[in-house]
């Protein structure tokens, strides 16, 4: 029986006989224009082209030769990672497709767990979610580390004037010499600023060292409590492909983490690994992870406190370089006389102004009794969270 051969058709060897293809075993054969020439049959080399053409467009419809070992074919649509089917046909679902890695991944799964992703520091501009999740949850971390302090009054703590209370003035005893100075008439100079102030000479001038005026010291005591807020996503893309007892979700990079989460009442303020699931535990740490359980809460019913603190001044706090001058022109400007504290000098000039100084020391105070924190803080009702992810 008449039959027509054809090769060259990617290694496979085919016959027509009475218009049926048949498909041989895949292997080298002679070329068309090479077979045609040592048989010399006198086909011309455009018709052969025409028929090679014709039979490779229909051996690649029937047989499909050249594809190995269930490789997609390359009109099969992308895999989609979360909808539990085998889409580019492959016969591999999700997570078990390497077109899915490292993308997507499998997750242990249970019936009283959420599967999510966790971000800690809830604020990022875009979507609060990312891309297979969503509902986002804000929720708050506990805070450890409030703390108490203690004020003593603030800048004013400890303020030291060296003058009488009240409007800042200095005593001048005024007398005759012969009669000393501190049995005299007294005036008052304003403390710093110069004042007008006669006196005529042959007087006897003096002032006593002022007892330093010091403000009075107050405590104060301030909580400090930073709560750092979080956000928990809900996994809405869940695939299949993975072991049982686990599914196949979205892998985001970092700041976000995949995670198994559960709501707890507000009796759990803490958490630690040995709260998670033991799968997802042994799952994280075989891939190389660190499993970590954090709480948190939408709510926290916080009652910290401080106790109460106390304060004293510095007991060296007083005035040095305590002088009055007195001036024979009326803007403080020409010196008649320097008069120290406790003395009595004799004028020789007449005054018209005079000026009070001195200088305050050890100003400031000190904390006697320190503040301490106290109270606890627990979850509001069912507001509490434990979130359990890798780090």
């Amino acid at each position: 029986m008449e039959r027509t051969v054809f090769s060259g058709l990617r290694g496979r060897f085919f016959a027509i006989r009475k218009g049926l293809v048949f498909a041989l075993p895949c292997y080298e054969v002679p070329s068309l224009p090479a077979l045609a020439n040592s048989r010399n049959d006198g086909y011309r080399l455009r018709e052969m082209d025409a028929a090679r053409t014709l039979v490779a467009a229909v051996v690649a419809f029937v047989t499909g030769c050249g594809q190995h070992g269930g490789a997609p074919d390359a009109s099969a649509p992308d895999e989609n990672c979360t909808d539990g089917i085998d889409n580019n046909g492959n016969g591999l679902i999700d997570c078990a497709d390497p077109k899915c890695q490292p993308k997507f991944g499998c997750v242990p799964a249970s019936p009283t767990w959420t599967v999510g992703t966790f971000r800690k520091g809830a604020y990022q501009a875009g979507p609060p979610c990312p891309l297979g999740y969503d509902t986002p949850l804000h929720v708050w971390e506990s805070d450890a580390s409030a703390t108490c302090k203690c004020d003593c009054g603030g800048v004013s703590c400890g303020t030291v004037f060296c003058a009488g209370p009240g409007a800042g003035m200095v005593h001048v005893e005024v007398g005759a010499v012969d009669a000393g100075c501190m049995d005299g008439s007294p005036g008052l100079i304003p403390y710093i600023s110069c004042a007008q102030y006669v006196l005529d000479a042959g007087t006897s001038v003096g002032f006593a060292q002022p007892i330093p005026f010091q403000d009075p010291v107050n405590s104060v005591a301030s909580q400090n409590v930073v709560r750092q807020e979080d956000v928990i996503c809900v996994a809405t893309a869940i695939g299949g492909g993975c072991g049982p007892g686990s599914v196949c979700v979205p892998r985001e990079p970092q700041p976000w983490s995949t995670c198994v989460f559960q709501q707890r009442g507000d009796q759990d303020a803490g958490a630690n690994t040995s709260t998670c699931p033991t799968e997802w535990v042994n799952t994280i740490a075989a891939e190389g992870g660190v499993p970590v359980a954090q709480a948190v809460a939408t709510e926290w019913d916080d009652s910290h406190a401080c106790t109460e603190c106390a304060c004293q001044a510095d007991p060296e706090a007083g005035c040095i370089d305590t002088n009055l001058v007195l001036y024979s022109d009326s803007e403080c400007k020409t010196p008649a006389a320097t008069v120290a504290p406790d003395t009595c000098t004799n004028l020789t000039v007449n005054t018209l102004s005079a000026q009070y100084t001195a200088k305050a020391v050890h100003q400031g105070c000190s904390v006697v009794q320190p503040v301490r924190p106290t109270g606890i803080e627990s979850p509001g009702p069912d507001a509490g969270y434990v979130v359990c992810y890798a780090h």
